[in-house]
């Protein structure tokens, strides 16, 4: 697959763990969820003193916001790729986030996955 083809707006999913969490959005408007949505680049997020949430990606990887955290999502590119069972599915390529305030906790997935060199 041809570099451009393999690009793609990489997108994540929120999940509110705790509370209601505030998403502004590129446009300007703002809204308040309190189960699952998409996020992407041009967000803020917003948990308030109360409220956690966990953003995942396609890939593994993901972030936890603690309570009393805003993030900006700044950029968000990906790349398209097939799962073992076929399924298609986004990586991330580069990810940017600002941290406004607060705490987050972060991971990324190992892209080697199913590797031997692990000895298994």
């Amino acid at each position: 697959m041809g570099p451009d083809l393999r690009e793609a707006e990489l997108t994540g999913k929120l999940t509110v763990t705790k509370g209601q969490v505030a998403i502004a959005g590129k446009n300007g408007g703002s809204r308040s969820v309190n189960t699952e949505t998409t996020v992407g680049a041009g967000m803020i997020i917003t948990t308030d003193g109360q409220s956690r949430a966990g953003i995942s990606f396609d890939d593994g990887s993901g972030i936890l916001m603690e309570p009393g955290t805003e993030i900006s999502i700044v950029r968000a590119d990906g790349f398209r790729y097939m799962r073992k069972d076929g399924t298609p599915a986004v990586a991330i390529e580069k990810l940017a986030i600002k941290l406004n305030q607060g705490q987050i906790f972060g991971a990324l997935a190992n892209r080697n996955e199913g590797s031997k060199a692990s000895g298994r």
